[in-house]
């Protein structure tokens, strides 16, 4: 007779349109599952995000209920918290079951929560069993708490996007790319706007292709200046998975990820370069948060800190289609050895295995 699947019980911060949440749990448990099937993975629904936007009755009541499920029914043997500390009811469910060690729990964030969220951040951190984090920046933050901390990069899997040739083509205009929720990236995306501006002042030829305005005038204005016949702005693409991405981020020559040096920036987790990157396209990204980590500078992408040296970098890739290939190439093998989750699972069932 077979053994039953040990069940983990997840709590998430949002639904899969919250990054964090579809890349380190919807995506992360679909593909755990794929490859043990002595894992079952179950998402409590609503999210703590969607909780916090009901009524304060309905938000009692629904609160109630997954901390029913949590402490009183045994049916799982691990609750995983992705960033789950956006309800106080949840979390105050959350942190009494890791107080009284109804079950062994593990505690995963990606971002520099604890820039806001200090004393949820610090209790979780302190109380779970295991935590899982997405950069080496949360990773000393969360070794000040807790001495069961594993780094588990923010993954795409690999296999969406082995399709992608990239040849040695040499085409007279290079296409620069951006993904993300633009709304939340208005400064990092004035200064990819300077940039451009001084590019096609000196008539650099180049296509660019923004994806995530989320109808923002203020983004739409920004980036006026460019011809509609070299732009391609995409409002939001519903993408249940990278292979609804990657149509898109094939087309991608050059990858940007700018970013602010600040607190919460510090603690990013690449995942747009990543993607760009698993795309083979050449990455150019501010040396901020996990960006120092998986890029190596003219060899698996080049970082920039300033604008003078955003339209360096930008001159020499397009201008050398043999080096733009050479980092394209050297980045997409970094990201399918590191930071894909064909490489990083196993690693995840191992923290599970470890405290049950």
């Amino acid at each position: 007779m077979s053994k039953q699947p040990k069940t983990v019980l997840v709590f998430t911060a949002g639904d899969y349109t919250t990054a964090s949440s579809k890349y380190r749990a919807f995506l992360l448990g679909r593909y755990l599952t794929e490859a043990r099937s002595d894992i079952s993975w179950d998402i409590v629904s609503p999210s703590t995000k969607e909780i916090s936007a009901l009524s304060y009755p309905a938000r009692v009541w629904m609160a109630a209920q997954q901390a029913w499920k949590l402490c009183w029914f045994p049916r799982h043997d691990v609750v995983f918290m992705q960033r789950a500390i956006y309800n106080k009811f949840v979390f105050l469910a959350l942190l009494m079951q890791n107080l009284l060690r109804i079950r062994p729990s593990i505690f995963d964030f990606d971002d520099a929560i604890f820039t806001h969220s200090p004393w949820k951040t610090y209790l979780l951190v302190r109380t779970s069993s295991a935590v899982t984090v997405g950069s080496h920046h949360l990773y000393e933050y969360a070794r000040r708490y807790n001495k069961n901390v594993t780094l588990i990069p923010t993954c795409i899997k690999f296999s969406d996007y082995a399709a992608i040739q990239r040849g040695g083509e040499n085409t007279k205009e290079i296409t620069l790319g951006w993904i993300g929720n633009g709304p939340s990236y208005i400064p990092e995306l004035s200064l990819v706007a300077e940039v451009l501006r001084t590019l096609s002042a000196r008539d650099v030829p180049y296509r660019f292709l923004l994806i995530g305005t989320y109808g923002s005038p203020a983004i739409h204005k920004l980036f006026d200046f460019i011809p509609e016949n070299r732009k391609t702005v995409i409002e939001y693409v519903d993408a249940k998975s990278d292979v609804d991405l990657v149509p898109y981020l094939s087309k991608m020559d050059i990858g940007l990820m700018p970013l602010q040096d600040n607190e919460w920036n510090k603690g990013k987790c690449a995942l747009k370069a990543i993607q760009y990157m698993a795309a083979g396209a050449a990455v150019i990204a501010s040396p901020v948060g996990e960006n120092t980590v998986l890029i190596t500078h003219h060899k698996s992408g080049m970082l920039a800190r300033t604008k003078e040296e955003w339209v360096a970098c930008l001159d020499e890739l397009i201008e050398n289609s043999a080096l733009r290939r050479d980092i394209g190439a050297a980045g997409r093998t970094r990201v399918r050895e590191h930071y894909s989750f064909e490489s990083q699972c196993p690693a995840v069932y191992e923290v599970i295995r470890s405290i049950m």
